[in-house]
């Protein structure tokens, strides 16, 4: 996260992270048309406020298809509490790499610079494994950036997301709706995921949680913000 002076907003990144085929960019999309409801519903004198400062309100998700290059990411101000922090507006951007993982040199690019990861879990039975190793790559990968000790997943979850840990997660389980899904608390329990991970059920497709998930992430993240005003990355 960092504070852009021209424009006196704060800029955060989350990660959309799963396994192939769980609804990450749907997620991403589905997110994308709940804020625009959103930011419709709000006062117009804020709504006009918030766009003097540059925040597009309305942007929608972007795909990015370049060689070994696929993502999509996308822009946006919320309205509300976790659209603002000590008075200034949070400009928040999505990541989440497309598929296929093999070979996608965006799987990094997602991950620079992010304060937080809405793991998007496939609430599938047969899924399940899937899960775990697409959560397994996650910790590897942030475990080297971070340069944390290496251990079991479990205790690089503790590291990375932990209340000392420099990130924020919570687990999203998609496709609740479908015929063979356990529920949210079963497939935290099957990634050994410990009980302070807020887990959120979602239909995607229905856009079902999807901003709650969006939410309890941001909400996450205010003691990191705090930390940064602290340090003078945000001004008071």
């Amino acid at each position: 996260m960092f504070f852009v002076w021209s424009q006196k907003r704060i800029n955060v990144k989350l990660a959309f992270w799963g396994p192939v085929d769980s609804g990450k960019t749907t997620v991403v999309h589905a997110l994308a048309a709940q804020v625009a409801q959103r930011v419709d519903d709000v006062d117009v004198p804020e709504r006009d406020t918030r766009q003097a400062v540059g925040m597009r309100r309305n942007a929608l998700p972007v795909e990015v298809d370049e060689p070994d290059t696929r993502f999509t990411t996308y822009f946006c101000h919320p309205p509300g509490e976790i659209g603002e922090f000590s008075g200034y507006p949070v400009h928040y951007q999505c990541k989440t790499p497309e598929q296929p993982l093999e070979g996608n040199l965006a799987l990094e690019k997602v991950l620079d610079g992010i304060s937080a990861v809405i793991f998007v879990a496939d609430a599938a039975r047969e899924r399940q494994g899937a899960n775990e190793e697409a959560l397994r790559d996650l910790v590897a990968r942030l475990s080297q950036r971070y340069q944390v000790d290496a251990g079991s997943t479990s205790a690089l979850v503790e590291q990375l997301f932990g209340a000392d840990g420099p990130l924020r997660l919570v687990l999203l389980a998609n496709k609740v709706d479908l015929d063979s899904a356990v529920s949210g608390e079963d497939v935290r329990r099957g990634l050994m995921l410990p009980s302070w991970v807020e887990v959120v059920e979602s239909v995607a497709t229905g856009e079902r949680g999807v901003f709650e998930a969006f939410t309890a992430a941001a909400q996450a993240m205010r003691p990191l913000l705090e930390q940064a005003q602290q340090r003078g990355r945000i001004p008071s």
